[in-house]
C-alpha cells in the first residue's frame, strides 16, 4: 500500500500457481485437429512455423470473430464474481465495482486447436475460463490446466508486458469471459488508492499508535493489508506463533475464555489484538471470535519492531500511556508536558528473569509487564504494570528536572516477580551531568543516520557536528520559505515538519 500500483499488482498473487501468468493476446491460432489427433500429447502446441501459417484473423477482429451472444445467467454471473473474489487482486473491490466489471465481460466460444494466449504476446484483455478445456503450455509443454471459474490474464493489467505462457483450447466450443484490461486495472488501481488512504486515516485514530511520528504511521501503512472475516471465524487461536499484529477497522470480537466465567473481554474499533507481538515478541495468549462481520488491518509485527527499534518499540508504542503514568506520580506532576515527553523518550526497556535481582542503579523504574517487589519480606511492597518507583533522590526533589537525580541508586532492593518482568527505566550513563556531552552525542547520533553523512568516518563527522547549530522551533514557524536562496542545510532531529509548495503540504 501507498507505493506504485504496478509494483503492487505484480506482487500479489493471483491465478493459479504455476509458471507464468495468463493473458488473451490479439492473435489467436488456429491448430488443425488431424494435427492434434497424431501427437502423442494433444498438449504439445505447433510449431511457430505451424502457428504463424494457421492464424487467420488476428488482434480485435480474432476475439471479436469468436464472440457470442449470451446474456448472463444468475449462475454465470456468480461463476466470474466468484473468480474475481477468489483473486488477491480483486479481494478489497466493493461490491458495486465488481458488480460493473462483470457487467463488462463478453463470452466467447474457441475450438480445438485455438490458441487463446500465445507465449511472447501483448495484450489487453483479461479472462475468466467458463468451461474445461484449456491448457497452459511452456515452451511448448503442458505444465496445467485452466478449470471453469479460473482467472487469467493476469499479466495483461501490467501495461506492455508480455505473456510468458500459451493457452491452448483442447475441444470444440470451450467458453470464455473476457474484458478490456484497462477496466480491470483501473478498478485495482482506485481500490488500493482507496484503501491506503483509509487504513492511514484509521492508524492515526489507534490508541496504541498515537505516540508514533506522521512518517512512521506512513511506513506502518505502507506494510499493512485488510482482511475481511465474518461472524464466528476465528483469526486469532490461542498459541499459535502469529506474524501480525491485528487491529480492528470495523466490526467486534470477543476474546474466547478458557473459563466460561471468566468475563468475556470485547474487541472494538480501534483495539488492537496481538499487542503483546508487538511490545515484546510473545504469541498470543488467548483465542478471538468474530462476533460482528469485522475488517482487521494486518501490521507485519517483524517489520514494525524493526522500524520502530526492536529495544525501543516497547517504550515508543507505549509513550501515553507511560506519560499518564509520570502525571500520576508526584514527583514529576509539576513537570511541563515537554519535560515529560524528554523523559519518556530517555528510558530503555529492560527484561529480568523470575526472581531476578534488579540493579539498584537502574534509576527511575516503570513497570510495563508482570511485577517487582521492593524490599525485603515480609515488608515488602509489590509494583504491578503502570507503577512507579523513582530513587529517594528525585522523591525529595519534586518536580525536578535534573536528570541526575532520576538516574541515582535506590536504597531498597529489587526484585523480578515470579513470572519475571518488564520494565523502561532511566540508567546513570542516560543522566549524565555534562550536558554539552548529551548534546553532542545526540547530534552525532543524528548526523550519523543523514544518508549524505553515512560515508565519513568518525571524525569526519565530529567536524561536522562541531560546526552545527541547534535550533528549536515552535508550532507554525517557518524554517525556510519558498523562493528564500538557500545557504544552510537543515537536519531534523526531532518533531515533525510539513513541506509546502504553494500552499500545498506535499511531504511530511
Amino acid at each position: 500500500m501507498g507505493q506504485q500500483c504496478s509494483s503492487i499488482i505484480s506482487r500479489c498473487s493471483c491465478g493459479p500457481g504455476i509458471p507464468g501468468e495468463f493473458d488473451f493476446v490479439p492473435g489467436y491460432t488456429r491448430i488443425p485437429c488431424d494435427e492434434l489427433n497424431d501427437r502423442s500429447s494433444p498438449s504439445r502446441p505447433p510449431s511457430q512455423s505451424n502457428r504463424r501459417s494457421s492464424t487467420t484473423v488476428g488482434g480485435e477482429q480474432a476475439l471479436q470473430a469468436r464472440r457470442k451472444q449470451r446474456a448472463k445467467s444468475h449462475a454465470d454471473r456468480q461463476l466470474i464474481m466468484s473468480a474475481l473474489r477468489s483473486s488477491q487482486l480483486f479481494r478489497q473491490i466493493d461490491e458495486e465495482q465488481l458488480k460493473r466489471l462483470v457487467d463488462m465481460v463478453d463470452y466467447h466460444e474457441f475450438d480445438a486447436g485455438d490458441v487463446v494466449i500465445n507465449e511472447g504476446s501483448v495484450a489487453p484483455y483479461y479472462y475468466i475460463a467458463h468451461s474445461s478445456g484449456l491448457d497452459l503450455l511452456l515452451h511448448g509443454d503442458k505444465v496445467s490446466s485452466v478449470s471453469p471459474g479460473q482467472a487469467f490474464g493476469e499479466l495483461a493489467l501490467l501495461p506492455k508486458c508480455p505473456h510468458n505462457t500459451s493457452v491452448v483450447a483442447t475441444r470444440p466450443r470451450v467458453g470464455v469471459w473476457a474484458g478490456d484490461s484497462d477496466a480491470f486495472r483501473k478498478a485495482v488501481v482506485l481500490s488500493i488508492t482507496k484503501q491506503a488512504a483509509d487504513v492511514r486515516a484509521f492508524l492515526n485514530k489507534v490508541p496504541l499508535l498515537a505516540g508514533l511520528s506522521a512518517r512512521e504511521l506512513d511506513c506502518i501503512a505502507d506494510m499493512s493489508s485488510v482482511e475481511r472475516y465474518a461472524p464466528g471465524d476465528f483469526p486469532v487461536r490461542k498459541g499459535a506463533e502469529m506474524s501480525h499484529a491485528y487491529f480492528v477497522k470495523s466490526g467486534q470480537l470477543r476474546r474466547v475464555a478458557a473459563c466460561p466465567a471468566k468475563e468475556t473481554l470485547l474487541f472494538n474499533v480501534g483495539s488492537c489484538i496481538g499487542d503483546r507481538v508487538l511490545l515484546y515478541g510473545d504469541t498470543f495468549a488467548v483465542s478471538v471470535e468474530v462476533t460482528k462481520r469485522c475488517e482487521l488491518v494486518l501490521v507485519n509485527a517483524r517489520k514494525l519492531r524493526q522500524l520502530l527499534g526492536k529495544q525501543a518499540a516497547s517504550i515508543k508504542l507505549q509513550k501515553q500511556q507511560l506519560t499518564s503514568w509520570l502525571r500520576e506520580c508526584p514527583a514529576f506532576a509539576a513537570q511541563t508536558p515537554l519535560q515529560q515527553s524528554l523523559l519518556v523518550q530517555s528510558l530503555e526497556p529492560r527484561e529480568y528473569l523470575p526472581g531476578a535481582r534488579i540493579p539498584a542503579t537502574v534509576g527511575l523504574v516503570v513497570v510495563l509487564d508482570g511485577d517487582v517487589q521492593v524490599g525485603q519480606r515480609p515488608a515488602a511492597k509489590v509494583l504491578r504494570a503502570g507503577q512507579l518507583q523513582a530513587p529517594p533522590a528525585a522523591l525529595a526533589a519534586q518536580g525536578t528536572t535534573d536528570l541526575s537525580a532520576l538516574g541515582a541508586a535506590h536504597e531498597a532492593a529489587l526484585f523480578a516477580g515470579h513470572l519475571g518482568c518488564r520494565l523502561a527505566v532511566l540508567p546513570k550513563e542516560q543522566t549524565r551531568g555534562d550536558e554539552v556531552a548529551g548534546i553532542k552525542a545526540r547530534m552525532v547520533h543524528v548526523m550519523s543516520r543523514v544518508s549524505i553523512f553515512r560515508h565519513l568516518m568518525e571524525a569526519q563527522l565530529d567536524a561536522v557536528v562541531q560546526r552545527a547549530l541547534s535550533h528549536v522551533y515552535h508550532a507554525n514557524d517557518f524554517v525556510v520559505k519558498q523562493g528564500d536562496k538557500g545557504q544552510r542545510l537543515f537536519v531534523l532531529a526531532a518533531g515533525e515538519v510539513e513541506v509546502r509548495k504553494d500552499g500545498h503540504v506535499v511531504r511530511r
